[in-house]
Formats: C-alpha cells, sequence, structure tokens
C-alpha cells in the first residue's frame, strides 16, 4: 500500500514458519486447496493500488505515472547497504541505534524461534537490500530511514527475542536496559533537533563534524552551520599560534567591483550576472604541515534560502597545478542580511602540496553578495 517494494511481504505469506522442503511442498499444497482466498486476496489488493492509479490518471493522464524523475532509480547492482546502514548522512543503525538489538537478536531467535527466524532473516536482508539500492538512498528530508519503518514488525520479533535470552543474565540484562534508555533519551533529543524552530538537525545533508557537533545540544553557535559542508576545523591549541600570511581589501585588485564594501570602495560582488569571482591563488611554502585558515567579511541585502543556489566559499590545495583537496561551504548558512560579519574556512595540509587558491561560486543565484577584506593564517603543527 505504501511503496512497491511491499511486495517482498509475499515472503511472510509463503515462507512463515517453513524450514524445510516437506514444509515447503506442504505450503504449495496449502495455497492450491485455497486458491481462491489468495486470488481473492490478490483482486483486493489490487483495488487498494487502483486508487493510486486513478489518481496518476486525473492529475497525470497516465494509469502508470514514474514521479521521481529521471535521476532516480533503482541500482540493484551496487546497492548503498553500508552507507544506508551506519552513515553519518542517513544510516539507519547510526540514528535508531536501538535497533541494533533487533541485529543480534537474530541469533537468538535462531536458538529459541527456528520456525520464525529463517523467514524474518531472508525478509530483512531483502528489505534491506532493496531499500538500500534506491539512488537516493538517504530518502531526502526524513529522519534516520523512513524506508524500513514498516519492517518494525517483523523486526520485533529477533528484538523480543533477545531481550528474552538476557533475561537472566543479570549484568547483561541492565547494560541492554541502560542502552535503551539512551536510545530513548537520543530519540527524543533528535526529535527535538528535527522539528524545533532552532533547526539544529539536518534532515537531508547530515554529515560527521556537524554530527558531532549538534550531539547532545538543545543551542548550538549558529555558525557551527557551516560544518554540515566543511570537513575541517582548526584546532583551538592551534589557534594562538596562527601568522598571517596573506591580506588584501580589493582596493587596488582588478576582479573587484566598485560597490558597497567595508573597507574603502571596492570588494567581490556576486550577483545574477557575476556567478564567480576569480581564484585567488595565495603565496604559500609547499608542504609545510597544519591548517590554513582565510578569513572575510561578507554583506547581503537579501538571504538565499533554496540551499543548492546558496553561494560557496570554496578553499582548494594544489600539486603540480592539480586540485588535490578542496574544502568548502554555503556561506547563506551562517549569515543574517543587511549586516557585515566575519566568517572562516579551514583547510587541513595534505601530505604533499604547494598551491592554496580561494574562490566564490554563486550557485546559480541571483542574490547579491559582497565580500571583503580577505585574510589568510597559517598554524603549523
Amino acid at each position: 500500500m505504501i511503496r512497491p517494494i511491499e511486495m517482498i511481504c509475499l515472503i511472510l505469506i509463503f515462507g512463515w514458519k517453513v524450514t524445510s522442503v516437506n514444509e515447503i511442498k506442504d505450503r504449495i499444497l496449502f495455497i492450491r486447496q485455497h486458491f481462491s482466498k489468495f486470488l481473492l486476496f490478490a483482486w483486493s489488493a489490487f483495488l487498494i493500488g487502483c486508487i493510486q492509479l486513478i489518481y496518476w490518471k486525473i492529475y497525470a493522464g497516465k494509469w502508470l505515472f514514474w514521479s521521481y524523475g529521471a535521476d532516480e532509480s533503482f541500482n540493484f547492482i551496487k546497492p548503498h547497504v553500508i552507507n544506508w546502514l551506519i552513515s553519518y548522512k542517513k544510516g539507519w543503525l547510526m540514528y535508531t541505534p536501538v535497533m541494533l538489538l533487533s541485529i543480534i537478536g537474530f541469533y537468538a531467535l535462531y536458538k529459541i524461534k527456528r520456525k520464525l527466524f529463517f523467514v524474518c532473516f531472508i525478509f530483512v536482508i531483502f528489505n534491506i537490500y532493496w531499500c538500500s539500492a534506491w539512488n537516493c538512498w538517504w530518502y531526502g528530508g526524513s529522519f534516520s530511514q523512513r524506508s524500513v519503518v514498516q519492517s518494525y514488525v517483523i523486526l520485533a520479533f529477533p528484538l523480543t527475542a533477545f531481550f528474552q535470552s538476557i533475561s537472566t543474565k543479570k549484568i547483561l540484562f541492565y547494560l541492554s536496559l541502560l542502552f535503551v534508555l539512551f536510545c530513548c533519551w537520543l530519540n527524543l533529543l533528535m526529535t527535538y533537533q528535527a522539528y524545533t524552530s532552532k533547526g539544529i538537525m539536518e534532515n537531508d545533508m547530515m554529515s560527521k563534524m556537524y554530527y558531532w557537533k549538534i550531539f547532545g545540544k538543545t543551542n548550538i553557535n549558529h555558525t557551527d552551520k557551516k560544518f554540515i559542508d566543511l570537513v575541517d576545523e582548526m584546532p583551538s591549541t592551534l589557534e594562538k599560534t596562527t601568522r598571517l600570511i596573506y591580506s588584501t581589501d580589493f582596493e587596488k585588485e582588478d576582479y573587484s567591483d566598485s560597490c558597497t564594501a567595508f573597507s574603502g570602495k571596492k570588494a567581490i560582488l556576486l550577483n545574477k550576472s557575476k556567478q564567480n569571482s576569480k581564484e585567488i591563488f595565495i603565496p604559500i611554502i609547499a608542504n609545510k604541515q597544519g591548517y590554513y585558515r582565510a578569513k572575510v567579511r561578507v554583506f547581503t541585502p537579501n538571504m538565499e534560502w533554496e540551499i543548492w543556489k546558496q553561494t560557496q566559499w570554496i578553499i582548494k590545495l594544489y600539486d603540480n597545478q592539480q586540485p588535490i583537496k578542496t574544502n568548502y561551504y554555503r556561506i547563506y548558512r551562517i549569515i543574517e542580511p543587511n549586516l557585515w560579519q566575519t566568517i572562516t574556512i579551514d583547510i587541513k595540509t595534505p601530505k604533499n602540496y604547494d598551491r592554496l587558491g580561494i574562490k566564490f561560486w554563486n550557485a546559480e543565484s541571483e542574490k547579491q553578495l559582497q565580500i571583503d577584506d580577505l585574510k589568510v593564517y597559517f598554524a603549523e603543527y
């Protein structure tokens, strides 16, 4: 009733409590004896499915309509199983860790209720494979993995078996109980982070850096949102050792524009007609190990709320003219309109590099952004 992959529930119908060849034969015989009832079931399912078909016909003009677009489909050759299960972006077990007990519980289910083990295990394996084979495996705009929620009915069996198996082992039981209480706290916290007006939880582009920035918090520094994109942050122990290696107010640069600036009369200006700044190459000493930190002042009269059009600040390290490391973030994540603000970006050095470049891209936005007073620092470790 929800999505086509629910057809795997047929595994439950045909395989429930089947553990041997003879039981398979008995199940086939049972289906033959009650074939008319199975036809009635199929007809009832079709009538329910017709609601969707009729909807498509009325609003799309077709009985069958692919509503996901050309770029979204299944890839059964390369499913995203690992990402689907444990990635920071949207891993099921990362954001619903209590279900680890259900996965572990399959061992107990095999020992305690073998007739249920095989059908439940096969169903869950197929379900994970099928859900993770979707190209947009993170099912955008959701919290954890919404595609597996209806499967909890089946996952309740190994979860119950797990607790039954440890019910007489006090230490293990109480440790598991503490883990469940932790998961309840985490669920309530993440739900608050996801649905509060503060918008702490990122529902589509979560990253490792940002996950740990907001972990356990009900309030965050607004600038922390740059770590949804950004992967490096200079350690606080190095901040006191930074030294200025480059500075410009863009007054003498041929790629800056005459406009309202923080200092002087010129700044980098991005708008509908000017989407990219010139890449600024910073004089550096090759291969020195540490962190670079760039700092600028930015101003926008109007916010760009569409995430894909938000201006990106990009910093790159090159080796022999080839970019070998790139960091970036969307500036509008952390700024407010009609206010000059100072923002920073960090990049940790790889082993070999010989060039540092900085640029800005307006990402097809029509909104205006002014950038002034660039400073670049280096902290060696």
